[in-house]
């Protein structure tokens, strides 16, 4: 099929809708389905979801025409000959020259064009919301909500340019009459060259539609609330629903960087940054071939000072576009530099880029001023794409490979030598417990060549390790990859040749590390990880980079699949640890290469289930799941509540799943009889809760044997009605909060809420990367509590959860809500620690809708930090789950034996 691209752009740009492609396909109001890369594949209409909706006419035009300025030629001709069967000449008809340049493009011709739009917009939208939060809409589904409907139209595309096509009227008709909109011209084609659409004369068409669709909000609908800001004023919501843009012209603009020549240390000259900045720019340069405009400022050797480098981000980057994709590329040296009692600063350390005019501190770009400048970058709405090759601390020489460090720590600077001393004062550093307040990162994904321990190792000629490799799989899946899957990828080639390894964070939208790398669209994380021969570590074994952490067991089935999806071989589970896995293969596969593989059986924890209810319900569900492919969690059906996790009741036509020691609903109610579609509804329920239940009961088998686990302290303090803080004692791994605010609960704006901070305190004798993970009351799994999802916790340092800002806690609204009267909600904390590092982000999941509409969310999550972490040693790993107690303030005492069902 020729590429879309151009065709789509162009039209888009011209009527602010979407192309329908191919143009001849046939749309309908209320159409749903999904949009990928400007194709719409229809799945069903809304109205098979019982949504009935009328009809109504927009503004409409007789007719219209649209051409690529420029490109095109459209004539006609009254002398066009046409082979007849028999190889002889017929009569000239008359009919139309078409020829486009040597860039291609467009020609469309419709008459009597009308506007359809469904009347319902209001409507519309909360319905969809609804179906989402009853697991039946899923989230990539759009909906067509405008339609424009041409009586006759002529459509011609030349994607890849030059092309030609003459087509006659099989009537006698003159040229004076002929329209090539004309069906009843019967246009036959004479001769085409390089034509890539051909819809002539078509009755009916529907070319250009406009559509709606759902947009998650930050992680799982919650917001952070910073401090001074009233959590009750920040209402929150699963989803909204936008408008689906058109396809538009990727851009991007790029600042890339590379020093090799440092001015005042020589010494500590390098070899490959510059070589680094150039495979840089020309894989960017390749992405002009495939409609992708760029525009970069390269700055090199003596040019990388660090005024420049400022001017590069605030005269630069500042002007792009909203939307436009930014990235920041840098190749040097990294170093650190005291922080001077400033940023509340674990080690007291601050990370920087060493710039070519480097000498003393000033001249430094520190970690705080790089979130000074994608703060300013990112204020429109941009996102920053950041990838700095370069180490941070250190010195180190290993044979062939040079590391990127500076020897030597630099001296505290004076206040007024960061770029940002007039944005706040040198006490307010000092005194502040969140650098967020003070210095807010914008949307931005950051990857960093290595931890903040270790080396950046560059090969004598061939530049960075990172870079090499970053650019190699890049251009080996033609960039269509996720920056999840990019990062994993890139991180398990250069661990198994060296001790060195990438790191990836980012802030903002969790999704965006999903989306293909430089051009959004979707790319799931799912079930996919990779494979790769590991030898650094001298396992001389394959392994995966999934582990414990992930649900991996050795009853899981791991295929190696190709682009097509198709299994080019199974391996079996040798040993597991916690973020990753010895395996062997069944067949021999290439050393030098990374693999796909899926694994089937991920993340689900088995349910005890009780089933209730009226026989065509129960008979419904039973027959349903004892059918069900492999993708739904395992169960056990049992006979009595007092050996169940949940109770499933089918009554009424309806579906819920509820409690078994209260007997209270614990998910939104499914309605609308007993069927294929209600049972699904209730498999993806299942399958949430048996996810969060995993999460939940995560433990190291072996962790019994770990002495002194109590020397990973863990602090929770909350603050009261006064705003005074308390500290509350965990016993048995338990503890009670209560609220500082309680509003009437008639006020449906308004929840109880409390502020909340968690510090770790590692009183090991080795480094622990810690993560802290929010398991909410709605099976929500929020594993950001750390702005950094997982953090590097040296020996003998504290860490505070969303850097020091307050965690508010607050209450769903069902709980209180006198219909379900909930005497009081639990919800979890889960801390993982660990020798080795992990990545806890994989574990994120949203939670399943209410029993009634809610503002709430238990834990509220945020973004991430910035830079990276140091290599473990004595590899070892342990979990520890802490329960929240709240007591519902609005709580009333119940009649025995009431229930709610």
């Amino acid at each position: 099929m020729a590429d879309n691209r151009k065709y789509v752009n162009e039209l888009a740009t011209k009527f602010g809708y979407h192309a329908t492609w191919t143009p001849d396909t046939p749309l309908a109001l209320g159409d749903i389905g999904t949009l990928n890369k400007g194709v719409f594949t229809r799945i069903t209409n809304i109205s098979e979801l019982n949504f009935t909706f009328t009809t109504k006419e927009g503004e409409s035009e007789a007719d219209f025409e649209y051409q690529s300025q420029g490109n095109v030629s459209i004539s006609t001709n009254a002398n066009i000959n046409l082979n007849t069967p028999d190889g002889a000449l017929g009569d000239g008809k008359a009919g139309f020259d078409i020829s486009f340049g040597k860039e291609g493009g467009v020609y469309m011709k419709a008459e009597m064009v009308k506007t359809l739009l469904i009347d319902e917009g209001l409507k519309l939208r909360k319905f969809i919301k609804d179906q989402y939060n009853a697991g039946v809409w899923e989230y990539e589904w759009i909906v067509i909500t405008e339609l424009k409907v041409a009586q006759n139209a002529t459509i011609l595309y030349s994607e890849k340019g030059n092309g030609s096509i003459s087509i006659c009227a099989e009537a006698q008709v003159g040229t004076d009459n002929l329209k090539i909109t004309d069906s009843n011209a019967n246009f036959q084609v004479v001769r085409s060259k390089g034509m890539d659409v051909k819809v002539l004369a078509r009755k009916e068409t529907t070319p250009l539609f406009k559509a709606v669709g759902l947009k998650r909000k930050l992680f799982g609908g919650t917001k952070v609330v910073p401090r001074g800001v009233d959590p009750k004023k920040t209402p929150i919501e699963l989803e909204e629903i936008q408008e689906i843009a058109p396809l538009e012209q990727k851009k991007m603009r790029a600042l890339l960087v590379g020093i090799n020549e440092y001015q005042h240390m020589s010494e500590n000259n390098l070899s490959g940054c510059v070589q680094d900045v150039e495979k840089v720019q020309a894989y960017l340069e390749s992405l002009k071939n495939n409609d992708f405009e760029v525009e970069m400022k390269v700055l090199t050797n003596a040019q990388a000072t660090k005024a420049n480098m400022v001017s590069g981000f605030e005269d630069f980057l500042t002007v792009a576009e909203p939307h436009e994709t930014l990235l920041f590329y840098y190749s040097g040296h990294g170093t650190q530099e005291d922080a001077g009692g400033r940023f509340n600063e674990a080690n007291d350390k601050l990370q920087a880029l060493v710039c070519h005019d480097t000498q003393f501190s000033r001249s430094l770009l520190s970690d705080k001023e790089l979130r000074y400048l994608i703060g300013k970058v990112t204020a429109n709405g941009n996102q920053l794409v950041s990838i700095t090759d370069c180490c941070h601390s250190g010195t180190n020489m290993r044979g062939e490979l040079v590391t990127r460090r500076m020897a030597r720590p630099f001296q505290p600077r004076y206040w007024g030598d960061f770029i940002f001393h007039e944005e706040f004062t040198e006490i307010q550093a000092r005194n502040t417990d969140s650098v967020e307040e003070l210095l807010p990162i914008g949307n931005y994904i950051h990857f960093a060549a290595c931890e903040s321990g270790q080396s950046s190792y560059e090969l004598r000629g061939e530049g960075g390790v990172f870079t090499s490799n970053f650019i190699k799989v890049l251009e080996q899946t033609s960039g269509d990859i996720s920056y999840w899957d990019l990062h994993r990828r890139v991180k398990m080639a250069i661990n198994n040749w060296y001790q060195q390894n990438p790191v990836m964070e980012f802030s903002g939208d969790e999704d965006q590390v999903y989306a293909t790398v430089f051009a959004g669209g979707g790319k799931g994380k799912a079930d996919r990880f990779n494979l790769s021969y590991d030898r650094y570590n001298q396992l001389q074994s394959w392994v995966i980079d999934a582990g414990a952490l992930h649900g991996l067991s050795k009853q899981c089935m791991v295929e190696v699949i190709d682009e097509e999806e198709s299994i080019v071989t199974t391996v079996s589970i040798n040993s597991i640890s916690l973020d990753k896995a010895k395996v062997s293969p069944t067949i021999h596969l290439d050393y030098e290469k990374t693999y796909s593989v899926r694994i089937n059986g991920l993340l689900k924890s088995g349910l005890s289930l009780l089933l209730e209810g009226d026989a065509e319900g129960t008979n419904s569900i039973s027959n349903f799941f004892h059918q069900a492919d492999n993708q739904q969690p395992s169960i056990e059906w049992v006979l009595s509540p007092n050996t169940a996790d949940y109770i499933v009741q089918a009554r009424n036509g309806n579906i819920t799943i509820v409690d078994p020691v209260y007997r209270k609903p614990v998910a939104r109610q499914i309605s609308g009889g007993y069927n294929d579609e209600s049972n699904r509804s209730l498999q993806r329920y299942l399958t949430r809760i048996a996810q969060w239940k995993f999460v939940k009961t995560l433990r190291n088998p072996n962790q019994d044997h770990i002495s002194s686990l109590d020397q990973l302290e863990v602090d929770v303090s909350y603050q009261d009605a006064d705003n005074q803080n308390h500290k509350a004692p965990i016993v048995n791994n338990s503890l009670a909060l209560t609220y500082q605010h309680v509003p009437d609960w008639s006020d449906m704006t308004d929840n109880p809420y409390t502020n909340t901070y968690i510090k770790l305190k590692n009183n090991f004798n080795q480094n622990l990367y810690v993560a802290l993970i929010g398991l909410n009351a709605d099976f929500g799994i929020f594993p950001t509590l750390l702005t950094g999802g997982t953090e590097l916790l040296e020996s003998g340092a504290e860490i505070t959860s969303l850097e020091g800002q307050a965690l508010p806690i607050s209450q769903e609204k069902y709980i209180g809500s006198p219909k379900y009267n909930w005497k009081e909600e639990s919800i979890y904390m889960l801390v993982i620690a660990s020798t080795e590092q992990f990545d806890a982000t994989t574990l994120s999941q949203q939670g399943v809708p209410h029993p009634i509409v809610e503002q709430a969310k238990g834990f509220q999550t945020a973004g991430r930090g910035f830079f990276g972490r140091t290599q473990p040693s004595n590899p070892f790993w342990f979990t520890r789950l802490i329960e929240f107690n709240l007591d519902n303030p609005y709580y009333q005492e119940e009649e025995a034996g009431e229930t709610i069902v």
